[in-house]
């Protein structure tokens, strides 16, 4: 057995060495989980400014979609205008068609009228021409 002062020193040499290593170890525990927290910072930055990227590319394509979207709207809105011209043509042109077809029918009705008229005197000549024979 060692000297009582002699112990000592030597529990104390390796308490010192049995800290040192378990600080040492900590220390070198804390470096790796930070080093980890470091590299998924980075990795999610990476992964962030990637976000970005396809978000601005998004907006573009929203962007341009927005524009053909109002195109159209201004072709329809002119669509409907020429649908309200033609229909309104369209309206005139039947009314027109009506307004002719009752024109034909009353001179139809007067050429008859007419035809009649120039048949009796013919009628009556013939009349008289029988009369006479």
């Amino acid at each position: 057995m060692l000297p009582n002062h002699l112990q000592r020193t030597t529990v104390t040499v390796d308490s010192f060495w049995t800290d040192g290593w378990a600080s040492y170890s900590a220390k070198s525990s804390t470096e790796a989980k930070l080093n980890d927290v470091k590299a998924v910072v980075a990795r999610s930055m990476v992964l962030i400014k990637e976000a970005e990227g396809s978000l601005n590319e998004s907006k573009q394509k929203l962007r341009i979609v927005a524009d053909e979207v109002d195109k159209l709207n201004v072709d329809l809105q002119t669509a409907k205008s020429n649908v309200a011209e033609l229909s309104k043509r369209y309206a005139h042109a039947t009314r027109a068609q009506e307004l002719m077809a009752k024109a034909v029918e009353e001179a139809n009705e007067h050429m008859s009228s007419l035809v009649d008229k120039v048949a009796e005197p013919e009628n009556a000549l013939d009349s008289l021409k029988a009369e006479c024979s």
